[in-house]
C-alpha cells in the first residue's frame, strides 16, 4: 500500500492526482511551484499529522509568512486528527495539544511558527516545510538558519518548500529553475498549474486581476517585472543621451520668476549603517503650452563612509551653492538629529517620517511623472540599479510595500523621492503663505 493510499484511509479523503505524488515522493529535498488556492497547505498537514502518529521521534516544523499562517496550519492538523475514529486515536496518546504544537506520547512532535530564522533555527526538526517560502521575510537568514541541519548522517532530515512564485530575486527561484542546471541537482520538483485542480473555477477572479498577476498567483510563471516596479525601458526613457529619452531640450524653458532663475528641489537621504548620505537636487522647468512641471536632475552628492561631524558641513555647502528652496530630509529614526541640526541654517526644511503609506503615494506618483516624461535623470549606473531593484511586495494580508532587495542600497531612489515630495504633496503644505505668488502652479 502507498502512503497516499494509507492517509487516505486514515483521513477518510480522496487526494488529488498532485497531492497523491507529493506524498508518494520519498526524496529528502522536495519543492513544489504551485497555483494558489490547490490544497498544498492542507496535504502538508495531512502528511505531517500521518508521520507524527506512525513515526516515533520525528519533529515536524511548519514556518509561515506569519501567524496567522502558521494558526492555519495547526488547525488543519487539528481538523483532521478530528477526523480519525476514537478507537483508532486511543492509540496515539498525546501529551500535549496547543496552538502552536502538538506532542504525542511516542515523542513526535509539530510545531508551527511564524516566519523567525532564530527560532528555527532552535529546532533540530527530522521534516521542516517552508510555507510560501518566496513570500518570507528574511528568507536568505531562514535558509542559513534551517540548510544545515540537513548535514548529520545519523538522523535523516527532510526539507519540502511550498510556494506560488514571487519574481526570480529570491531562494525560492534560484532552487525551482536554477539548480536544475547544475549536476549536483537534489531537489525533486512538483509543479501545480490552477488547471490541475478540478475544483478551481477562476473565470470570474481573472477579471479582477491584470495579466501579470493572474499568471504569477494560478499559472506558476516567474515574472520579473512583477517585482522590478520601475522596468529598465521606463528608466531609460528618462536618462539624457539614451534613444528612448522622452524630454527635448530645446522645448524647456525655464522659470525665472525666482531670483536666482530656479527652483530647486534637493532631497537627503540620511545613511543608516550600510547606506550613504545622499543629497539629489532637481530644478523645476516648464514645457511650452504644458501647465504641469517637467523636472531636471541638477547634481547628486554622495558621502559614503564618513563621520556624520564630517558629513554635515559638505551638505550644508552643497545645500547653499544651489540656492536650494526646498530641502526635504529623511526624519525617520537617526535621521531626526540631522533633521534637527539642519533647522539652524535658515532653509526652507521639511522633515519626513517614512511609512509605507507615504513610499506608495511617492512611488506611484514618480510612475506617472516618468510615464510621462516630465523627469530627467543623470545618466549614473547607480540611479538605474537602484529603481530597477525596488520591489513591490504585497503581503498576504493585502498590504502593499515598497522595498530592496536585501544587501543591496537604497539611498539614491529615497533622496529622489524625498526632493520632489513638495510637489507630491502640494508646496501649500510646506508653511507657505500669501505674496509668495511665484509657488502657485
Amino acid at each position: 500500500m502507498s502512503k497516499a493510499t494509507a492517509v487516505e484511509k486514515l483521513f477518510n479523503i480522496k487526494l488529488y492526482d498532485y497531492q497523491n505524488k507529493w506524498v508518494n515522493d520519498t526524496g529528502k529535498f522536495r519543492i513544489v511551484n504551485k497555483s494558489r488556492q490547490v490544497g498544498f497547505s492542507w496535504i502538508c498537514a495531512v502528511e505531517a499529522l500521518s508521520k507524527a502518529m506512525f513515526v516515533k521521534q520525528s519533529t515536524i516544523l511548519f514556518v509561515s509568512t506569519s501567524q496567522k499562517g502558521a494558526d492555519r496550519i495547526m488547525k488543519y492538523v487539528r481538523d483532521l486528527w478530528y477526523t480519525i475514529p476514537e478507537a483508532i486515536q486511543e492509540n496515539f496518546k498525546m501529551i500535549s495539544f496547543t496552538k502552536q504544537e502538538i506532542e504525542f506520547k511516542n515523542g513526535s512532535k509539530i510545531v508551527s511558527l511564524p516566519n523567525n530564522p532564530n527560532a528555527a533555527r532552535g529546532y533540530p526538526a527530522t521534516d521542516v516545510y517552508l510555507d510560501e517560502f518566496a513570500f518570507l521575510e528574511n528568507e536568505t537568514k531562514m535558509w542559513e538558519a534551517i540548510m544545515p541541519t540537513t548535514v548529520r548522517k545519523d538522523v535523516i532530515r527532510r526539507i519540502s518548500l511550498m510556494s506560488t512564485p514571487f519574481g526570480k530575486r529570491n531562494t525560492f527561484y534560484k532552487v525551482f529553475m536554477e539548480m536544475r542546471k547544475q549536476g549536483d541537482d537534489i531537489w525533486s520538483r512538483h509543479r501545480v498549474h490552477y488547471t490541475d485542480c478540478p475544483d478551481l473555477d477562476t473565470s470570474k477572479l481573472r477579471a479582477t486581476m491584470t495579466e501579470q498577476q493572474f499568471r504569477q498567483e494560478f499559472c506558476c510563471e516567474f515574472i520579473d517585472e512583477v517585482t522590478a516596479v520601475f522596468p529598465y525601458e521606463l528608466i531609460h526613457a528618462c536618462i539624457p543621451g539614451h534613444k528612448m529619452n522622452l524630454i527635448k531640450e530645446d522645448e524647456l524653458i525655464k522659470y525665472n520668476s525666482m531670483p536666482n532663475g530656479k527652483l530647486v528641489y534637493a532631497g537627503v537621504d540620511f545613511g543608516k549603517i550600510r547606506d550613504s548620505t545622499v543629497v539629489t537636487y532637481f530644478e523645476k522647468l516648464f514645457k511650452e503650452g504644458h501647465e504641469k512641471p517637467f523636472f531636471n536632475m541638477l547634481r547628486m552628492d554622495v558621502f559614503e563612509k564618513m563621520r556624520y561631524v564630517d558629513q554635515i558641513p559638505l551638505i550644508v555647502e552643497g545645500l547653499r551653492n544651489m540656492k536650494s528652496n526646498q530641502v526635504i530630509v529623511d526624519q525617520t529614526g537617526v535621521g531626526e538629529k540631522l533633521y534637527e541640526d539642519l533647522q539652524g541654517y535658515n532653509f526652507n526644511l521639511l522633515g519626513i517620517k517614512f511609512s509605507n503609506s507615504w513610499k506608495e503615494n511617492g512611488v506611484n506618483k514618480m510612475i506617472r511623472y516618468m510615464q510621462s516624461g516630465r523627469i530627467k535623470y543623470l545618466n549614473d549606473e547607480r540611479i538605474v540599479k537602484q529603481f530597477h531593484d525596488l520591489q513591490k511586495k504585497i503581503t498576504r494580508s493585502n498590504n502593499v510595500r515598497y522595498e530592496h532587495s536585501s544587501g543591496e542600497h537604497d539611498d539614491i531612489f529615497w533622496s529622489i523621492v524625498l526632493a520632489l515630495d513638495t510637489d507630491f504633496c502640494g508646496i501649500e503644505s510646506f508653511g507657505f503663505t500669501g505674496g509668495n505668488n511665484w509657488y502657485k502652479w
